[in-house]
């Protein structure tokens, strides 16, 4: 009984403590998100911290980065087609009947009934389109720290600094690259709550995980792209090695005019095999498979996943997925839209090898110069992106928050949730 007691007080204790670290942090947070979002990512990198003050950081950092993606505007990218399609489909008497009917109307327009669903129900309860971003940005962030955090649960790594900092801070500062997450959603979306499910499947919570990863096929079929990670652990990891330099073969077959071939008698498949059929043609502008950017990212990839293969070439399920991306990038060359999208959202296998490093070594020195090497690349194609999509010349331009760095550093939370993204000048 004593013990109880005493048990008892100590989790009291704990309770009181990480309600005063909520209170001045969201307090922080309203009145400045930046300077909020910049204290949360160098507790992570610089505090030992308990695993609810760990989560409650990074729902901080996940929160800015979607706060951040609600002040995007764009005369010409995708984001200007969600908000209108979501607008012309949702009617303005907000009837159960009209919320029922827009997510029809959304479903022919898309053919993803889940994410326009949500989309659809957020639009018709608030009349704020820009909160869309908001919400799926915010859930592609989390998922992804929250699926790395179950990663280093698996393999007994502890949260502390010299894990999170290379997680946290380097998938924020290198390996999501935000302005194409803002860009292509949906495909971000699902890169990160199958990642987040994987995690979940790798842990023993195998129930939920399928529901996870059954839900994403209803946001974008790229969840395809990720299936086989669930037979992972079935395969030799030398033998998967051997397989990825074999499918460098089969860069030229067209994978989507064989996905079409062979499902396009399946009803369930219909979405996708109607979108693989309009991706199996070429693409202008710059996203092209062999432009020499993404030459650059695909072999940075394929250098930093042998470096990490030679580290400890034991079999491991973590490295397996990594090979399984590869050999799916190889499959995709030829069709020019899978294969950048992909590559461009590849930060979850990023994450794979960050945690293998750190299951091998259990702190960041013995690898620091790889580590480095990973982040390092990823943080230069990340901000080369970036100005492609940001600076003024550019044919397919974005900004955020105008791209003004003076508001972004100093403005409150209402003055982010004031901006407009029709009129971003004001």
């Amino acid at each position: 009984n004593m013990f109880s007691k005493q048990q008892f007080m100590i989790n009291k204790l704990g309770v009181y403590s990480y309600i005063l670290n909520i209170i001045p942090l969201c307090v922080l947070f309203l009145f400045n998100p930046f300077i909020a979002f910049s204290f949360s990512l160098w507790m992570l990198g610089r505090q030992h911290l308990t695993n609810k003050s760990v989560k409650l950081l990074i729902i901080i950092v996940s929160a800015y980065m979607g706060l951040l993606a609600y002040t995007q505007s764009s005369e010409m990218c995708d984001i200007q087609n969600y908000y209108r399609m979501i607008k012309n489909a949702v009617p303005a008497d907000h009837s159960w009947d009209s919320f029922l009917k827009s997510i029809e109307i959304s479903y022919l327009q898309d053919r993803y009934p889940l994410f326009a669903a949500i989309n659809g129900f957020i639009y018709w309860s608030t009349t704020n389109v820009q909160l869309v971003s908001l919400f799926w940005l915010f859930i592609v962030y989390y998922c992804c720290f929250i699926g790395s955090i179950n990663f280093l649960k698996h393999y007994n790594i502890p949260l502390t600094p010299r894990t999170l900092a290379p997680l946290v801070a380097g998938t924020v500062l290198c390996l999501v690259y935000f302005t194409q997450a803002t860009e292509i959603i949906k495909q971000a979306v699902v890169t990160s709550i199958f990642y987040y499910a994987y995690s979940l499947f790798f842990l023993g919570k195998r129930r939920i995980a399928v529901v996870l990863i059954l839900s994403t096929y209803f946001i974008h079929f790229s969840a395809l792209f990720f299936l086989p990670w669930l037979i992972a652990n079935k395969i030799s990891t030398r033998n998967l090695w051997i397989i990825t330099l074999i499918s460098f073969a089969f860069r030229y077959i067209n994978s989507m005019d064989i996905f079409v071939h062979l499902f396009s008698d399946i009803s369930f498949l219909g979405g996708a095999v109607e979108r693989a059929q309009a991706y199996s043609t070429d693409m202008e502008n710059f996203f092209q498979s062999g432009a020499s950017y993404f030459v650059i990212a695909f072999f940075a990839l394929f250098i930093s996943t042998w470096l990490v293969y030679k580290c400890n070439r034991h079999q491991d399920t973590l490295l397996n997925c990594v090979f399984f991306m590869l050999i799916m990038l190889n499959l995709s060359y030829s069709t020019s839209h899978n294969f950048t999208r992909l590559l461009t959202l590849i930060y979850p296998v990023y994450c794979m090898l960050i945690i293998k490093l750190l299951s091998v070594s259990k702190s960041v020195n013995r690898y620091k110069w790889l580590l480095a090497f990973i982040l390092s690349l990823n943080l230069i194609l990340n901000v080369r992106l970036a100005y492609a999509r940001m600076n003024d010349a550019s044919t397919w331009r974005t900004s955020y928050m105008n791209n003004s760095i003076t508001k972004i550093l100093f403005s409150p939370v209402w003055s982010y949730c004031m901006f407009d993204f029709d009129h971003p000048e004001k």
